[in-house]
């Protein structure tokens, strides 16, 4: 494979952490560096050995209410360049997922170069991959043939981030840039749902993102959700029982449509036919629904 420029790889992993750390991503470390390792056979000459560290983050995760630990592997390379992608995409989470595991046998380097307290949980891995030439179709089928080799070591979660997700991501950062407060709302069992500024990974991934925000000078306190894949009708269909299951008692919830406003038009028609949920001007109970878009906002490194 083509080797990556190394001043554009940096400018990617510079990007990202900043877009990031608007939600809540601590940054330990420096980015784009090499780490020692406890883990590994030391060198001849008795040195540890090292692994490379694009990007090293710890978040108070919403879900286990735990310090979590989050390795990221910046890649940034054309189509071209990836003729094997496949195998070379596993080859990569495979890489940054070793790197996470040895983190997290390596308690004295944690605290002495990262300045991140041993007890942290360091269970995610993510490549984030930036394609200049973008092809949404061939890279999302790539990364669904993606499939490391190794068996899953200390629960660790490997995600591949494309353009696709990256662009979200800048999208969501671009609009927090315009609220005094944002939120997102993690349900699980009604006693530890919640509300939490943090941005977990799995919440980016996720097509529907419920929350809760103040616009700046506003002063009011609004519902709303983050709508992706609009074009795939099974999750509109979720998207309404959702809003009816958790938001029942809410007069009103804005969605945010990350689409075009001909997809916003379809999408305001196919939710003003369902029952139990009324937008403006309707008669049906339920909270009412005001669409808006989301502005399309795209990653660049």
């Amino acid at each position: 494979m083509t080797a990556e420029n190394s001043a554009d790889a940096a400018s990617h992993v510079a990007t990202f952490a900043k877009l990031v750390q608007t939600f809540g991503w601590s940054q330990r470390g420096r980015l784009d560096t090499n780490v020692s390792c406890q883990k590994c056979a030391k060198r001849a000459n008795g040195d540890l050995n090292v692994h490379g560290l694009d990007g090293f983050f710890v978040i108070d995760c919403p879900y286990t209410q735990r310090a979590r630990g989050i390795v990221v592997d910046g890649k940034r390379y054309t189509l071209k360049s990836m003729a094997a992608v496949t195998d070379n995409l596993s080859k990569m989470v495979n890489s940054v997922v070793e790197t996470g595991v040895h983190l997290h046998d390596s308690p004295d380097v944690l605290e002495k170069d990262l300045f991140t307290d041993r007890s942290t949980a360091i269970d995610t891995a993510i490549v984030a991959w930036y394609c200049p030439d973008y092809d949404a179709a061939k890279v999302q089928e790539w990364v669904r043939e993606c499939s490391p080799s190794k068996p899953r070591q200390k629960n660790m979660i490997a995600f591949v981030w494309e353009n696709t997700i990256l662009d979200r991501l800048k999208s969501l950062e671009t609009f927090r840039a315009t609220c005094e407060e944002l939120e997102f709302f993690y349900f699980m069992v009604p006693e530890l749902s919640k509300f939490s500024p943090i941005l977990a990974p799995e919440m980016l991934i996720s097509s529907i993102q419920p929350f809760r925000y103040t616009k700046i000078g506003s002063g009011e306190s609004r519902h709303g959700i983050f709508y992706f894949d609009v074009e795939n009708p099974p999750y509109i269909r979720f998207l309404l029982k959702f809003i009816q299951s958790c938001f029942a008692q809410t007069t009103a919830i804005d969605i945010f449509a990350h689409c075009s406003p001909a997809q916003l038009t379809k999408l305001t028609a196919e939710l003003h036919d369902q029952i139990g949920v009324r937008t403006p001007g309707s008669s049906r109970r339920g909270p009412q629904i005001e669409l808006k878009a989301l502005s399309k906002t795209i990653y660049e490194a």
